[in-house]
């Protein structure tokens, strides 16, 4: 899906947007699945569906990334380290959110957003992961012309309860400005919220518009 995630795609990034992620919980109360919703100008946007032959599925799971490795012929680290049951260890744990700009002294950031390997034909599955330039990324580059570029991330919360170990809704926004607003989450009220609020949202909660409404009302904003 080249057209989902960019600007004026699907998923506008020129335009402020939110992330929703749930952590589920399966029956064996180990992690079993990971889900990302995109929330944008009302309209709740699903992940679309994986269109790579013997790849199928919109969400992180166990088979997800197992296939998608051999779909890739990549080396299964995924496995290797773990898989699913040792993430369950990390996220059953504290943890802190960290978000930043940053670039890549490794490989210029283009395993993200560029083919990658750059010798690989774009075509070629899980070589071509967007659209900049395989000369693009250079730190250097990046650090002399960009070092003033800024992003907003704001809003941050987990949500817990209703069969999910947590749910992170975060607010992009670039802006000429930083203007962060640090907040404290009252998670008893949160964890009701998360029961009377299903997630997604039917068309009665006019695409998640009613439980961001909902949800600013138990934040206490600081600084």
């Amino acid at each position: 899906m080249k057209d989902f995630y960019g600007p004026g795609m699907t998923v506008d990034t020129t335009k402020k947007f939110t992330v929703v992620t749930q952590f589920i919980k399966g029956s064996d109360g180990q992690l079993s699945e990971i889900k990302r919703y995109y929330v944008q100008n009302g309209k709740v946007i699903e992940t679309p569906a994986s269109t790579i032959a013997g790849n199928e599925g919109n969400s992180i799971t166990t088979k997800f990334c197992e296939s998608q490795k051999t779909a890739f012929n990549d080396r299964d680290v995924f496995t290797e380290k773990g898989g699913m049951a040792q993430f369950s260890k990390g996220v059953a744990a504290p943890m802190v959110l960290v978000m930043s700009l940053w670039d890549d002294h490794y490989s210029n950031m283009l395993w993200l957003d560029s083919t990658f390997p750059t010798d690989a034909s774009a075509d070629e599955p899980g070589k071509g992961r967007g659209t900049c330039d395989t000369g693009s990324g250079v730190p250097s580059d990046i650090e002399s012309s960009q070092a003033s570029n800024q992003v907003v991330y704001c809003e941050c919360s987990s949500l817990l309860g209703g069969g999910c170990w947590g749910r992170v809704v975060t607010d992009w926004e670039t802006n000429s400005q930083h203007q962060v607003r640090p907040h404290r989450l009252d998670l008893q009220a949160a964890v009701r919220l998360r029961r009377e609020s299903p997630w997604p949202p039917d068309s009665r909660d006019e695409g998640g518009g009613g439980l961001r409404e909902r949800h600013r009302s138990i934040q206490h904003w600081e600084g």
